[in-house]
């Protein structure tokens, strides 16, 4: 495996490389992408990025010649070559002066002078140690724990910058990375799921989690069913999952799932649907996501329909992006809450809201406004893949538009009463604009069924905003 001095491997890569490419004789080379980071934040449209180079390769077969531009490596054509998707991060910063390092003359630059500084242990100041996968603004140098690094060399590059590069074992570099990025590489996920009157579609969800890359998680099981319905399921399951299975004498999609919020012991918590499932990278990809942006506290992927593999419901992009809480992204089931980084006390579910409760719907979205008012850091990317049902559909008729819709009128109401005046930006687009533009491209396309459907969105959303009141439920 080769490392520049630049670069860090995610934890993802090192997971699937004990998963996939340790054992795999069907390589020689593995060409991994690098993306460029430019003070913690990632360069999008950096010219010729992703850049991609041997970085692991089969030492007995594998050898390197000079490739057409002179400057980097290529391997002989008779190598076996894959493609990683799990890129590198390039970290780089650009001052006129960088601690430590002073350039001679503009001519000289290669003969730039520097003081190395030893950034060796956890005894270095906080702002010389990797700032989650990212290096501090004024840092010189990668640090890693002793004894994890070992020193090769110091050199001063080009620009002025002072670079220590050190050689690192694999396992080790895993095991320093829990310490020095932030913590979330092996943070524990909280699975709760709250179910009632099914059962084949909480199995083929448990089947999803035997197939998940990534092992460490809990799933608390909110059973509101009073015929033991799901009882030999559990039976079944238990010996290869993690499951604590709660029998509780209640209903209430929104109350159940706050009742497991105070059963789980995870760093990270989530509320999967009882009908939807995970594709097998779905918690290996959030955790990176926490580890890859320490200022996170919601990460949010998005909701496909198994059968067509489109986005099926909720609120979904193609773009990967940081969101607030004028365009919210997900739903309740693709949204993922490292709880330590949260506004705690804004952390719970409204038992005004969901099925089950007064109004049935908008409990996710509920939640969700609170923590981003609270300061809460969301992130969207369509690369954490949920699979549920596309329900939210004009051909599957109007009664179920028109229950779920009467929830988001009153979650907008509920904070149109404690004068929130960004919810006036709702109200403009969810009361009014969006539903009657949607009815006036129905009827422009003669599409009778559609009109009916958005006509009943803006009747729920009216009636839930006129008719909310609160119980005063948490």
């Amino acid at each position: 495996m080769f490392v520049d001095a630049d670069e860090i491997y995610p934890p993802l890569f090192y997971q699937q490389f004990d998963a996939e490419w340790a054992t795999s004789r069907d390589m020689d080379v593995l060409m991994v992408p690098s993306v460029l980071y430019l003070r913690g934040k990632r360069l999008k449209y950096a010219p010729g990025y992703p850049i991609y180079h041997p970085r692991l390769v089969r030492r007995e077969t594998v050898g390197f010649v000079r490739n057409h531009t002179g400057h980097g490596e290529a391997v002989l054509a008779s190598s076996r070559v894959a493609t990683a998707d799990i890129a590198t991060n390039i970290i780089f910063t650009m001052a006129r002066s960088w601690p430590g390092c002073t350039s001679t003359s503009a001519r000289r630059r290669r003969k730039s002078s520097c003081n190395r500084r030893r950034c060796l242990d956890d005894r270095a100041r906080p702002d010389q140690r990797l700032a989650g996968p990212l290096l501090a603004a004024d840092s010189g140098a990668v640090c890693l724990p002793l004894p994890v690094a070992r020193r090769f060399s110091g050199w001063c590059g080009r620009s002025g910058i002072c670079v220590d590069v050190y050689l690192v074992r694999g396992d080790d570099l895993l095991a320093s990375q829990g310490r020095t990025l932030g913590g979330a590489f092996g943070m524990t996920v909280s699975l709760i799921l709250a179910t009632l009157g099914r059962d084949w579609q909480v199995a083929e969800f448990l089947r999803s989690l035997l197939a998940q890359n990534y092992r460490d998680f809990e799933l608390i099981v909110i059973d509101q069913n009073r015929d033991g319905k799901i009882d030999a399921i559990m039976d079944r399951f238990g010996p290869e999952l993690a499951i604590r299975h709660v029998k509780v004498d209640f209903t209430g999609n929104a109350r159940a799932r706050d009742y497991g919020i105070a059963l789980a012991q995870g760093e990270i918590v989530a509320f999967p649907d009882d009908d939807c499932c995970y594709a097998a990278d779905v918690l290996q990809k959030v955790v990176a996501e926490f580890d890859l942006r320490p200022e996170l506290a919601i990460v949010v992927g998005a909701s496909y329909d198994a059968d067509t593999r489109r986005f099926s419901i909720g609120v979904n992009s193609r773009k990967a992006r940081y969101f607030s809480r004028l365009a919210m992204l997900g739903v309740e089931f693709t949204q993922f809450f490292a709880v330590a980084r949260l506004e705690r006390s804004q952390f719970y579910l409204d038992h005004d809201f969901g099925i089950g409760a007064k109004y049935a719907g908008g409990e996710g979205f509920e939640m969700l406004y609170r923590l981003l008012r609270a300061g809460a850091k969301a992130f969207y990317t369509p690369d954490i893949r949920i699979y549920h049902p596309d329900k939210d559909h004009y051909r599957l008729g109007n009664a179920r538009m028109l229950m779920y819709s009467t929830g988001i009128g009153a979650y907008i109401r509920k904070f149109a009463n404690q004068r929130d005046w960004f919810i006036a930006y709702y109200i403009a687009r969810k009361m009014l604009l969006a539903p009657v533009l949607k009815m006036l491209l129905a009827v422009l396309s003669g599409n009778r069924a559609k009109l009916a459907y958005w006509y009943y969105s803006l009747v729920g959303i009216w009636r839930g905003f006129f008719a909310y009141r609160s119980s005063g439920c948490l």
